[in-house]
């Protein structure tokens, strides 16, 4: 008995352990979440995701029904009748027994496809070519709901950043504040000049509730494609991507879906060329009855026929042909916008390599209007403290600085930003 209880007091110990370093691992998690994460979730969540699953369902059961098409087809063919009259033989010197009225026939009719010339492959692939199609314009929504994503991330970040900025000037604001109310009481320096400070942080404060209203909507929307509680309390991490890729328009799924397109309008060619050849099927019928086909035989027994058949619709030769032109067209279409896609891509890369190399030098001379600025500042507040110049002086300054850094950031956000914009238009993830 001993025993048994220190083992289950062991048992309970390491289970003990494993609920304490579930619950570090996910206070570590808690409300942290970056660009990647964000992707990931969403695409996982969204309702298109298993869509691929279903249709490569649907196309399986297809196929299925197809392979049901080559094995024989059995049918069941029965019937029994009641004539009103029946031949009679009335010839002198001869007697020949009386046809009965009632008729019975029960039995089974085969038909078995020889040769069809390639008709039942040439289906499957047509079923084939169509699911991947359809696979392919799934992965194209998918792939534009990962642009939607990084747009309401980085808008989040750039909002972020931008509150950030203006709750730093609002501090600043108020330590000039605090320290201009002694001089007003003083006498040193006129009330206007507290005014007007005390107005600028007013202005903040509403744009800084502007800006988390604009904060508060892309994190909901986010929250809402991921399925994640995403608030202000959320650290957004930054999207620190630097690294582009080479172009490869293959990796697009739009291309895909052209190449799918074009795949499938080759098969369904095929298919129509096959269509044009006739069938070589066997057949046979077996059945329990009479009269059969020895019409003098009355009484009811076995009987029944095998043959080979050859069946070619001469009609649909031309409709065949007609319909393999129009699909050749269709092609031809595909394969145009297929070329206007890739110049349209091409063009947007073009755009977006400018985009990168403008934000990587507007951050190196941002950085040394920053400097100049928060010199300039800091002369400012001196000035103002000596009653040199005004508050509205002063606060030009301090404006001029967090603008600076304020523009640094969003630069260098873009700059990011334009960095994954490139990649997902190059077709890399």
């Amino acid at each position: 008995m001993k025993r048994k209880n220190k083992i289950w007091i062991r048992i309970q110990a390491v289970l003990l352990c494993v609920i304490l370093s579930s619950f570090s691992v996910s206070a570590q998690n808690i409300g942290h979440i970056n660009l990647d994460s964000c992707i990931s979730l969403a695409t996982r969540n969204y309702p298109l995701y298993s869509h691929a699953q279903r249709l490569q369902n649907q196309s399986d059961n297809e196929i299925r029904q197809i392979n049901a098409d080559m094995i024989p087809q059995v049918s069941v063919a029965s019937q029994a009748t009641l004539q009103s009259e029946v031949t009679v033989f009335d010839v002198p010197g001869f007697s020949l027994p009386a046809t009965p009225k009632d008729n019975y026939s029960f039995g089974l009719e085969i038909n078995q496809v020889l040769y069809d010339f390639g008709k039942f492959t040439q289906r499957k692939a047509v079923e084939r070519a169509k699911t991947a199609s359809d696979i392919q314009k799934n992965e194209v929504d998918l792939y534009r709901l990962r642009a939607t994503i990084v747009q309401l991330y980085s808008q989040a970040l750039l909002t972020h950043e931008n509150i950030k900025i203006l709750d730093s000037y609002r501090e600043s604001i108020k330590v000039r504040y605090a320290d201009m109310e002694t001089a007003v009481a003083n006498g040193v320096v006129l009330q206007s000049n507290l005014d007007i400070l005390y107005a600028e942080m007013q202005r903040t404060n509403q744009r800084i509730i502007e800006a988390r209203s604009n904060l508060l909507a892309a994190e909901q929307k986010l929250s809402l494609y991921t399925h994640t509680a995403i608030d202000t309390s959320t650290v957004l991490a930054p999207i620190n991507k630097s690294d582009i890729y080479s172009a490869n328009q293959t990796l697009r799924p739009e291309v895909k879906l052209f190449n799918s397109q074009i795949k499938l309008l080759d098969e369904q060619i095929a298919l129509e060329q096959r269509n044009k050849m006739p069938r070589l099927y066997l057949f046979g019928e077996g059945a329990y009855g009479r009269p059969g086909y020895n019409i003098l035989n009355h009484d009811l027994r076995m009987y029944g026929t095998v043959g080979v058949g050859l069946r070619w619709n001469l009609n649909n030769l031309q409709s065949n042909t007609i319909s393999s032109q129009n699909l050749t067209i269709d092609k031809d279409m595909v394969e145009e916008q297929k070329s206007l896609f890739e110049i349209q891509q091409n063009s947007d890369l073009i755009e977006q390599q400018n985009e990168i190399n403008k934000f990587a030098q507007l951050i190196d001379t941002d950085t040394s209007i920053l400097e100049k600025y928060i010199n300039i500042t800091a002369t400012a507040a001196d000035q103002l403290d000596n009653g040199i110049i005004t508050s509205t002086d002063y606060l030009t300054q301090l404006h001029a600085q967090k603008q600076a850094e304020l523009d640094k950031q969003i630069h260098v956000i873009q700059q990011q930003l334009a960095v994954v914009k490139y990649n997902l238009t190059a077709g890399t993830n």
